[in-house]
């Protein structure tokens, strides 16, 4: 496994955050690409912290939110990210703050329907507990895991046969941050937001061999994050996620498409082979055009040498 870079100590406090920005509780219409997306706060601190985050998506039965599959793992589809180079951490320089990640899963191309559950996990690579000396003794102990249940409408329409599935591009461009926030007057984790609290920092003595042994210094982070009395509440109202981010999403969704121009919604699931079909069509009406044309010539010429054989005759 490669080796990352020594990390920067910044003052504490510092807080790092991921956000479920979509999809949300709640049934949208179906749709070619249907994304994920989530949001990473303070980079510049969460970056070099070398930060996981697994999504996994999970068809279920639309009644119970039972697995809607027998065999166990056999359809959840796995998202590491940021996946540079083979690696599932962040790694090298920071990237603007925020970071908005996404994905447009494989399972849910192609208008597909039905109800889901997304599971994610935002963890960091680089930290330490209490008592131990060892960088890599375990980052997973300071996991967050989240969930959200959606449906995906029939033919627009929810469980109830109600109209009232929402439109993806619509939901996007009014995105309501105060529906990932924890109840007010809690210091309960929301389900769609997940957050750590550097609180200070200690010095290590690396062992030799440990794979991350260039550390000099280990994130101390405050107790309790997952819930309860002391909990890091996380504050995705601070997640600024705009126009831009949306049109950069909505732009790879054209570029793996081949919809030019189009929003998510209008999206087909096979551009390419849309304009391949319009091409042909185009072709075929040309050819018959052209065949009409020829057959009209024929006709006229034909109606003109008979004329002139008439009056040759005379």
């Amino acid at each position: 496994m490669a080796t990352p870079d020594p990390i920067p100590i910044p003052a504490p406090p510092q807080k790092i955050e991921a956000d479920l920005i979509f999809p949300t509780n709640t049934t949208y219409t179906p749709l070619a690409y249907f994304p994920l997306i989530i949001g990473l706060t303070n980079t510049p601190v969460t970056w070099p912290l070398h930060a996981i985050l697994w999504i996994i998506l999970e068809p279920l039965d639309a009644q119970t939110r039972n697995h809607s599959h027998t065999g166990e793992y056999e359809e959840w589809e796995p998202f590491p990210f940021p996946a540079d180079g083979g690696l599932n951490f962040t790694v090298g320089i920071p990237p603007a703050d925020p970071y908005i990640y996404h994905v447009f899963p494989a399972m849910l191309r192609g208008f597909s329907r039905g109800r889901w559950r997304v599971v994610w996990e935002f963890g960091l690579l680089h930290s330490c507990r209490e008592g131990s000396e060892r960088v890599d003794d375990h980052w997973w102990d300071w996991g967050i895991g989240r969930e959200a249940f959606f449906t995906i409408a029939d033919d627009d329409y929810d469980d109830n046969g109600d109209s009232s599935a929402h439109d993806v591009d619509d939901v996007l461009r009014s995105w309501d941050c105060t529906a990932l926030e924890p109840p007010p007057g809690t210091e309960t984790d929301g389900e769609l937001a997940a957050a750590f609290e550097v609180l200070g920092w200690k010095t290590l003595e690396p062992e030799h061999g440990e794979p991350f042994s260039n550390y000099t210094y280990c994130p101390i982070f405050k107790n309790n994050m997952n819930a309860g009395t002391g909990a890091t509440v996380p504050e995705p109202c601070n997640l600024v996620f705009g126009e831009n981010d949306i049109e950069a999403i909505v732009a790879d969704a054209r570029r793996i498409s081949g919809c030019h121009g189009w929003t998510l919604g209008e999206m087909e699931w096979d551009c390419y082979g849309r304009e391949e079909r319009m091409r042909r069509k185009w072709r075929w009406g040309i050819g018959v055009i052209v065949l009409v044309l020829g057959a009209y010539t024929v006709v006229a010429v034909g109606r003109e040498w008979r004329v002139g054989r008439r009056g040759w005759m005379r």
